[in-house]
């Protein structure tokens, strides 16, 4: 029990600002000179929170480069991502035309070991 707190502690949520370009979309390659670029927020347990101008719908698979994250030593992170929540009723996304998706890596708790050990907060 102490271990999982521990771990849920020291886990839990890293804010770092970074972008995401989409490089397949439900296994179907998109063209490199379009692929799409997001804006991430934060990442926590529960996945990679950002804003995407389009709108994406619930299981639908990418795959990602992460990248452009302040004080991290490695340039860019590849990704599998599923998309499990979506959010269209916010007054911020209503404002900049932007939705807030929340994607969930595979290996997302190794990614946020890396990322707090490359000074994250």
């Amino acid at each position: 029990m102490r271990r999982i707190k521990e771990y849920n502690r020291k886990y839990s949520r890293v804010h770092m600002p970074f972008t995401i370009k989409i490089l397949t979309y439900n296994y179907k390659r998109l063209d490199p000179d379009y692929c799409t670029i997001a804006e991430g927020v934060n990442i926590s347990p529960g996945g990679l929170s950002f804003k995407y101008p389009k709108v994406l719908f619930n299981g639908d698979h990418m795959r990602v480069l992460i990248r452009e994250i302040k004080g991290l030593k490695k340039d860019e992170i590849f990704a599998n991502v599923k998309i499990t929540w979506s959010e269209t009723k916010d007054i911020l996304s209503k404002k900049f035309g932007a939705k807030f998706m929340k994607i969930t890596p595979d290996k997302k708790y190794k990614l946020m070991k890396l990322l707090k050990n490359s000074g994250g907060k």
